[in-house]
């Protein structure tokens, strides 16, 4: 063992002083080449031919050297750095083809990580809790007759379901958050400026339910929950971006709504709530106040949290350790069914009991399968560019190591083996990928940042470890491919092609041709695929976007305004009314509205329940009579270009003080009337909300995209 111990110490001393080691050698050589050579001259030899004589007697002079260096050092660094050096210098000598290589691996590999980025975050990274595996998220398949919600339906729960499931369900935790409006947003102001953030009011084992630690101060308690208090916790970004990492943070207040909360704690690094696709900046307490009410719907219409029928916060569940999910399932559905009907009357025949399932923490919670699948498609793509990439690049080595091969063929005439060349070839192949990898993950960072935009993401979707290890596989593979492909026409050719004529060891190479025609069916083949596939998806954009809308998108400018100063329903309307009187004086403005939800957004105030001049609707069972609404301004479909078919538009005469109005589209009219002479009916529900007259019907319009 001693004696292994020794050799590998003189082999890397050796390394590291070779040049004086190989000097010796060198004038050793020397030596013993003169020795000969003189024993031939006296033989009568001149004295080059004597000095011919002595080298062939002699032997190998650098396969000699080659085998002296491996018996003395560690080559394998020696041989690395080396190939490395020589393999530089052959890229540098060909910079169009370097650049070309690098240029088409950057584009496969880069669009590979960017689809792979989105569809990891979407689809299978966890957030970042404790024991991730055994916390999930609560769905519901339905609400109940004579429920209504806020936000998605199979995804909402009343307060009085959440208290039960969480005291009596024998889960470890329910925990249970509610967006601060439909965007997420809430008006903020930190020192003299305002603005928005996106933000949550939450129960109050929420972080030590996830198991969520603090980077400073603490968490909320349950207390902070029972008393609604006027606490927050703001994330790390948040604590960095407003606050410079400033330990003085905590006990400062921040103004949400115009209402003073006092910082209590930063979230651990990472954490960016529970939301998905928005990250959060801060948390607050559930709170009573109006002004806090679910989803951001207005103060006026009362404190929805703890009304049993007002279906509006998301849950999420800790299984206990030792319970499968099955059974914590079991047993929380057995509590759900008693409240769930809690605040109605009674469960209506033949209705659909609402039954509870349980979904992974993933990071974006109820993405529906056509987003996946959308992904999925999307990744097979870009898989097939980066194919295509491949054998553009295996074709490119080919065709160069054809015109190296009298290169290859005069190494191996002096003693080099066809393994050293296959391992600079390799070598080369690292080098190229190395050079590319790096312009791939640069652009994949912009790339991904891209792609989150196209789809409306703006959590944080960069690489992380896993992402990166991926795009070391696809690296590691392609370096492999290139590396190993064109190697058997790089050796194909013995040690004689270095003794013939260019034109014959041309003629030769044409051996090689059978490979690269494969290689080119196979890139024409893959091409035509790519390009069926864009041209489907070209018409498919083109029919989308001859989908007729209902209304006229040119000339509409969308803004949010959210005044900080509001602190009533009447200064709300004066402040909307009085800005929407400035804007119509505007030059070149035809007419200025505004609405609760901007459109296209895809979010709206929901309701069940409809009752058509105090009856239900005929022909409509209970549970179907369910529809979406938007509170809107005068002349909003004037200035959203949507044609009314009967009646007419809000005008400013629809006042706080005048009798409701509402205006339907023909398919409510058609579905709840029977008729699109909907004006003059009186549209309620069972839920007490106040009765509107119909005073217009406006054609059919896309309102979620």
């Amino acid at each position: 063992m001693m004696d292994r111990v020794l050799v590998f110490i003189a082999r890397v001393k050796a390394l590291f002083l070779r040049s004086s080691d190989d000097a010796a050698f060198d004038n050793e050589v020397e030596a013993h080449l003169e020795m000969l050579a003189e024993r031939y001259r006296s033989q009568g030899m001149d004295a080059t031919e004597a000095k011919q004589a002595a080298r062939r007697q002699f032997g190998n002079v650098t396969l000699l050297t080659q085998k002296r260096k491996e018996a003395r050092t560690t080559m394998f660094f020696f041989n690395v750095a080396r190939d490395l050096r020589y393999g530089l210098r052959q890229l540098v000598k060909t910079p169009v083809f370097t650049l070309v290589c690098v240029l088409t691996l950057a584009l496969g590999v880069g669009a590979n990580t960017a689809v792979f980025s989105v569809m990891h975050a979407v689809l299978t990274k966890m957030l970042p809790v404790h024991d991730a595996s055994r916390v999930v998220y609560v769905h519901t398949s339905d609400l109940p007759d004579g429920a209504h919600n806020t936000g998605d339906y199979n995804t909402s729960f009343s307060y009085a379901a959440y208290r039960d499931l969480r005291d009596h369900s024998g889960l470890q935790e329910v925990i249970g958050f509610i967006p601060m409006s439909s965007s997420g947003k809430a008006p903020i102001r930190v020192g003299a400026l305002p603005e928005e953030a996106a933000g949550d009011m939450v129960s109050g084992n929420y972080f030590s339910g996830l198991g969520v630690g603090a980077a400073l101060g603490r968490g909320f308690l349950q207390k902070d929950e029972d008393d609604h208090a006027a606490v927050t916790v703001i994330s790390e970004n948040f604590w960095a971006s407003h606050y410079a990492h400033s330990p003085d943070v905590i006990g400062q207040t921040l103004l949400i709504k115009s209402h003073p909360f006092t910082i209590v704690g930063v979230a651990a690094k990472g954490f960016e709530g529970t939301e998905g696709r928005i990250p959060l900046d801060f948390w607050i307490p559930l709170q009573s106040d109006p002004e806090f009410n679910a989803w951001g719907n207005p103060a006026a219409d009362g404190t929805y949290l703890t009304l049993p029928t007002f279906w509006c916060m998301r849950l999420m569940a800790r299984i206990p350790a030792g319970v499968t999910q099955e059974q914590a399932l079991a047993k929380a559905q057995g509590i759900f069914q008693q409240v769930a009907y809690l605040g109605i009357a009674q469960q209506r025949a033949g209705e659909r009991i609402p039954q509870l399932s349980f979904f992974p923490a993933k990071q974006f919670d109820g993405q529906d399968e056509s987003f996946a699948r959308s992904l999925k498609t999307l990744m097979a793509m870009v898989g097939l560019v980066l194919l295509i990439a491949m054998c553009n690049i295996v074709m490119l080595l080919m065709a160069r190591n054809a015109n190296r091969q009298r290169e290859f063929s005069i190494r191996l005439a002096i003693g080099a083996g066809r393994k050293e060349i296959a391992r600079q070839l390799l070598t080369e192949s690292f080098l190229l990928v190395a050079l590319g990898g790096v312009t791939a993950w640069i652009f994949a960072l912009g790339a991904t940042r891209a792609l989150g935009a196209w789809a409306q993401i703006d959590s944080n979707l960069q690489p992380d470890s896993v992402v990166l290890w991926f795009t070391l596989a696809v690296l590691m593979l392609s370096a492999l491919v290139f590396g190993l492909a064109p190697l058997r026409s790089a050796v194909s050719s013995g040690p004689e092609m270095a003794l013939r004529s260019s034109a014959t060891a041309s003629q030769i190479t044409t051996r090689n041709i059978r490979t690269g025609n494969i290689v080119i069916v196979m890139q024409v083949a893959m091409c035509v695929v790519l390009l069926v596939g864009a041209a489907l998806l070209m018409g498919t954009l083109r029919n989308l976007m001859n989908i007729p809308l209902g209304q006229k998108p040119e000339g509409v400018l969308v803004f949010g305004v959210r005044p900080q100063h509001i602190q009533s329903k009447e200064e709300s309307i004066a402040f909307f009314g009085n800005l929407q009187q400035r804007l119509r004086t505007i030059p070149g403005v035809e007419a200025a509205s505004f609405a609760a939800n901007r459109p296209g957004s895809g979010w709206s105030s929901n309701n069940g329940g409809l009752r058509v001049d105090g009856h239900k609707p005929n022909g409509v069972e209970p549970k179907d009579a369910y529809y979406r609404h938007n509170t809107v301004g005068s002349d909003y479909f004037r200035t959203m270009g949507v044609p009314v078919l009967q009646g007419r538009d809000f005008s400013d005469a629809d006042s706080a003080t005048a009798p409701p109005a509402v205006i339907v589209n023909e398919t409510f009219a058609k579905k709840y009337l029977g008729t699109v002479n909907a004006v003059g009916h009186v549209l309620s529900n069972s839920k007490g909300l106040r009765p509107r007259l119909i005073v217009g019907v406006v054609k059919d319009h896309k309102y979620t995209g």
